[in-house]
């Protein structure tokens, strides 16, 4: 999926998927008592189920919000059709990509209800003695406080006493974390969320540099894309120089690699800044239209 979402393979393979599940859930050739016949339905429409959750994931990546929205109504619908006992993570998954979609469409109060729902909230049991599911459960948690605390720095009421109080308690959670995903997300926070006192740029650049080699060894290229991102704001924006250029060139570079037209947005808007102050005006200039044009692009209207 890191490696595909951006070129289309990921969400191609996941379409064929589902259609081949309700294919086979169509067919009239069913032999064998009916609890089993209704058993083998159930399981099928289980993995229908996550075969859009995956879909979903495929098009937040990319910024195709109308495709996921249309895919979490799917989503919606069939999980309301299953029995009770088979819905289990499918809610808790349902819950926080809603909150996925309203955050990369900008309804960030409603993305933070998301979030906030019971059942993104983190468990009370010890990880050795969690299921395999409640360990789930508890990663989703994790990335739904993290992706809260970058939409509470929107507000410029932010509280960074509050926020150091948090990353201290993720801290033993996130830091050295099996899944190396989300210990880079949290590598991320750290080196952008404010905090009292403030993180020295030694420090910045510490996390920074060691997100960056993260996403390399996992080829996640969204996670790349931010680092690089972020690393140009904190220390190449209204810089003169090679190297400040071939920061937000780099940045730029990523971000089409990814096809994220947000990200896109951010990173020709920050090169555009750079070629201003260096003088070249014309090039200025076209970067910051499409710096524009894939920011109308990135908040599209509802289809």
């Amino acid at each position: 999926m890191h490696n595909n979402c951006a070129d289309g393979k990921a969400a191609q393979y996941l379409k064929q998927g589902l259609l081949s599940v309700r294919d086979s859930n169509k067919s009239r050739k069913a032999n064998g008592p009916l609890p089993v016949i209704m058993a083998k339905l159930q399981w099928r429409e289980v993995l229908s189920c996550y075969f859009l959750v995956y879909s979903i994931f495929c098009y937040t990546s990319t910024s195709d919000w109308n495709a996921a929205r249309d895919r979490l109504e799917e989503l919606e619908r069939a999980i309301n059709g299953l029995d009770h006992g088979s819905k289990g993570l499918l809610t808790h998954l349902h819950t926080y990509l809603s909150g996925v979609c309203f955050q990369g469409t900008g309804k960030l109060e409603n993305a933070l209800r998301m979030f906030r729902d019971p059942r993104l909230r983190l468990p009370e049991k010890p990880a050795p003695s969690m299921s395999q599911e409640e360990k789930l459960q508890g990663e989703l948690a994790l990335l739904a406080l993290l992706n809260t605390m970058w939409i509470q720095q929107a507000d410029s009421r932010h509280d960074a006493a509050q926020n150091t109080a948090m990353i201290t308690k993720l801290e033993p959670l996130c830091a050295n974390h099996a899944n190396k995903n989300i210990e880079t997300a949290f590598k991320l926070v750290k080196a952008t969320v404010p905090t009292e006192p403030p993180t020295s740029g030694v420090k910045i650049k510490n996390y920074l540099g060691s997100a960056l080699e993260a996403a390399k060894s996992t080829s996640n290229k969204q996670f790349l894309c931010i680092t690089l991102g972020v690393m140009c704001n904190k220390f190449f924006v209204g810089v003169v120089g090679t190297q400040a250029d071939k920061a937000g060139r780099a940045a730029v570079f990523q971000a089409k690699r990814t096809r994220n037209t947000l990200w896109m947005s951010i990173t020709n808007g920050m090169l555009a800044e750079n070629l201003e102050l260096q003088g070249q005006h014309e090039e200025a200039e076209a970067a910051k239209e499409e710096a524009r044009r894939l920011g109308v692009l990135a908040f599209p209207e509802p289809s």
